[in-house]
């Protein structure tokens, strides 16, 4: 997909659309191959999907470190407008981490849900630019990140994917993708129900959709609407949400591109209609998707 590259205007931005639709067509190969072997979160309850429990960034609490360390942190968390995450906490490295700079660090993080995939892309995004923040401002490395109930994680030093600040956009890259993503959206039969544009480092998407026909969205179009969207290398990261015509949930997935990181689940009734690629135990066959 060829995109228009506009000016960004360096605040995080919401958007509301309307749904549009098009004809059908065949589920683009794109982000299978992007998030194949990503690894997707099993498929839990509650089916009505995640509900945000989001409180303004700037009363995060930032703990441990030094005052410039957490400076910096308070500035990643501004530019995520509000977030699930609830604390903070900058920590000297363990040695299991080894081999590393004397003096380096690791930033822990909590969310209020810590069953939700869209807490835990928010929890990488901001490791991911601390990170790399950190390594521009001359502040000791930071080496792993503690994530919740997802544990433990060493992302650097040299671990991941390092954005160039010129190329991501701090805050230079665009603001179209909000416009983007919803003429997609609405090109491929999905309403918008809510777009998210945020600004940890460079920017980062999250957008929810509603759908009327969930098998046959899944199967033809999911794939389609976020070819040129996900793992997208100018962009930090993105979340998209998928919820049926009632609200209830569908499919959400995500990708964090400084560190490397992606996921997903899907309805366990819908898993035979799931587009992304994804291990499963041996022997186990999903459920055949519903008759679109």
């Amino acid at each position: 997909m060829q995109r228009r590259r506009r000016d960004v205007t360096g605040r995080a931005d919401l958007i509301r659309a309307t749904r549009g639709r098009a004809r059908l067509v065949a589920v683009g190969a794109a982000i299978a191959a992007v998030l194949a072997g990503c690894g997707g979160a099993p498929a839990a309850e509650p089916a009505a999907g995640p509900e945000s429990e989001s409180a303004p960034a700037s009363q995060v609490p930032v703990q441990g470190g030094s005052p410039a360390q957490r400076e910096l942190l308070r500035s990643i968390l501004g530019g995520m407008r509000s977030t699930s995450i609830s604390r903070v906490e900058i920590e000297p490295a363990r040695p299991e981490w080894k081999p590393f700079e004397e003096g380096s660090v690791q930033i822990a993080l909590a969310a209020g849900r810590e069953d939700e995939q869209r807490a835990y892309w928010e929890e990488l995004l901001v490791a991911g630019a601390f990170r790399d923040r950190s390594a521009e401002a001359n502040v000791p490395p930071v080496v792993a990140v503690e994530a919740g109930r997802f544990g433990s994680s060493r992302i650097g030093p040299g671990d991941g994917i390092r954005l160039d600040p010129a190329a991501t956009g701090a805050p230079t890259v665009r603001e179209g993708i909000a416009d983007e993503l919803a003429e997609a959206a609405a090109g491929h039969g999905a309403e918008i129900e809510e777009i998210e544009v945020l600004q940890p480092y460079g920017q980062a998407f999250a957008v929810t959709v509603r759908v009327d026909d969930p098998a046959r969205f899944l199967l033809e179009r999911f794939g389609e609407m976020l070819d040129g969207f996900f793992w997208d290398q100018e962009l930090d990261g993105g979340y998209v949400l998928v919820r049926d015509a009632g609200g209830d949930f569908v499919l959400e997935a995500f990708y964090a591109t400084r560190i490397s990181a992606g996921g997903h689940r899907v309805r366990p009734d819908l898993e035979g209609c799931n587009p992304i690629p994804h291990s499963r135990p041996a022997l186990s066959q999903p459920p055949p998707c519903p008759e679109p």
